[in-house]
């Protein structure tokens, strides 16, 4: 299963001393997934979903693909299914508790996909209470793990935390004390 899976990565990546071929690329992972490869599982639903490698862009195909490798707690399956359930891709009905539920998971297995999707559900409200402490948390924790995108979003929601000053309310001077705990950090 590791060598089908080795394969269709090199085939898809045109990458040492094999070119880019897409079918044969689709037929190795393929029979990665089908053999149990919860990391191919996890692959090609994401080239279906961008439309890359040569597949073509099939959000159907991605969540199913998705779908089969988060039965089995693949952490970036897991979190491709959150992200299915909070825009709907793929005829999934959009789910913000839900998406909690399987972003969660994916952070707890180190996915930092799913730090970044859990601090815009909390920054937003979505699926969970609100709140701009753990959004705080979970972009820091993103970030750290190399998530530029996550890095940005504790930055801005900081920097507007920031600017929104206001001595009359003591949830703001708490959110700007948890601000300055957490302080700026430069992701590894």
């Amino acid at each position: 299963v590791n060598a089908e899976s080795m394969l269709g990565n090199l085939y898809g990546s045109n990458k040492g001393w094999v070119g880019q071929d897409t079918a044969r690329m689709l037929y190795w992972l393929t029979r990665a997934a089908d053999h149990g490869s919860l990391w191919a599982m996890a692959y090609l639903g994401h080239h279906y979903y961008q439309g890359t490698n040569g597949l073509p862009k099939d959000e159907v195909k991605a969540v199913n693909y998705w779908r089969q490798a988060a039965s089995h707690g693949y952490p970036s399956a897991l979190v491709s299914m959150g992200w299915a359930h909070m825009t709907g891709i793929g005829g999934v009905p959009i789910d913000f508790a839900q998406a909690f539920v399987l972003n969660s998971k994916g952070a707890e297995g180190g996915d930092r996909e799913g730090y970044n999707n859990l601090g815009w559900q909390y920054e937003n409200g979505k699926g969970i209470t609100q709140s701009v402490r753990l959004a705080l948390e979970n972009y820091r924790k993103a970030a750290e793990l190399g998530s530029v995108e996550a890095k940005e979003r504790y930055d801005k929601l900081a920097q507007r935390l920031n600017s929104q000053q206001s001595e009359a309310n003591p949830e703001q001077r708490r959110v700007q004390m948890v601000i300055a705990e957490l302080g700026y950090f430069t992701p590894k």
